[in-house]
Parts: structure tokens; C-alpha cells; sequence
């Protein structure tokens, strides 16, 4: 088949740079997903995909790169029947994502689901069982100070916007 060019490009200027193209993504796994790349002010891209070099693999959309200094790197992969709904990234490199796993969705710096985990349904918050982390909108999330905002709906029928920050250790 003729399939799909697809391309990342930066445009600083007026003028546009190629970060990935056609020989070195497989657009099929990065366009399955609907998440965009996402910029820092550094210039990094992290996206969800697949860099032609890695081979095809059946589950190519559960991988996390980021495009620094010329080259892309795999950053991770997140587990067997997880989607990703939304991505970020900061200036420091910090990566959050909201996952989504059957009923159950969370938000995650990283690949363990413990370690790396900021919140998740069943969690307590507020006093209240989270019931859910709708991803109601595609914004930023994720500042530079790594504080991450995210909706909410408690099992009490609150709901809202909620600010987790790290806690420094």
C-alpha cells in the first residue's frame, strides 16, 4: 500500500526543521493513539510510537520516546492492554502520563505502577475514593516545578481540579 507520510516538525521563525519522518517513523503506531508530541522550551519532543530502527512489533503504541539533540530515544514502555490518554513533559525532563487500563486510570511519572504512581482510582483523596481521572482536556498538565493538574470524580459525587506536587525527599 502507498500509506501514510507522516512528519514532526519544529518551526522556529518562520522556518521548520524535520525531526522525524517518513524512513524513521511508523506513523500507523504514533496516529493509532491520537496523542500528540509534546514540546518543552529546551526543544525536546516526547511522543508515543515507534522509531523505524526499533522494528515493527505488535505493541509499538505502548512505547514512550523522547527526540533530544538529533536523536530519539526510548524513555519506556507502559503495560500490555494500558492506553495512554495524555503526555506531558517538562523543561527538567520529568514525564506525566494518564494511563488507562480497563476501568481503572492513573497518572504516572514513570514505567513502575508503584513507585512512579501519582494517583489512581480507588485512591483516597479528599477523604473520598477516587472514582475516576477523566481526560477531559488536552492541556499542559505538568509545570516545571513538576506539580501535575488533573480532574477528578470522588465516590462522595464531588468532582473537580485537584494540584498533586512532589513531595521533596
Amino acid at each position: 500500500g502507498t500509506g501514510t507520510a507522516m512528519r514532526i516538525c519544529l518551526i522556529s521563525q518562520g522556518e521548520s526543521r524535520s525531526i522525524l519522518g517518513p524512513a524513521d517513523l511508523r506513523p500507523s503506531s504514533v496516529t493509532a493513539n491520537l496523542i500528540p508530541p509534546q514540546l518543552n522550551s529546551r526543544g525536546d519532543v516526547v511522543y508515543v510510537g515507534e522509531v523505524a530502527a526499533a522494528g515493527i512489533t505488535r505493541d509499538a503504541a505502548r512505547k514512550i520516546f523522547r527526540y533530544s539533540a538529533g536523536s530519539s530515544t526510548l524513555l519506556f514502555e507502559y503495560p500490555e492492554r494500558t492506553f495512554i490518554r495524555n503526555l506531558n513533559t517538562n523543561d527538567s525532563g520529568t514525564i506525566a502520563m494518564l494511563l488507562v487500563d480497563g476501568r481503572d486510570a492513573g497518572i504516572f511519572t514513570g514505567p513502575d505502577l508503584v513507585r512512579d504512581k501519582v494517583i489512581m482510582t480507588g485512591d483516597i483523596l479528599f477523604g473520598s475514593r477516587v472514582e475516576d481521572i477523566p481526560p477531559d482536556s488536552w492541556i499542559r498538565f505538568l509545570n516545571n516545578r513538576g506539580q501535575i493538574m488533573f480532574n477528578y470524580r470522588l465516590s462522595n459525587g464531588v468532582s473537580g481540579v485537584a494540584l498533586a506536587t512532589p513531595v521533596r525527599g
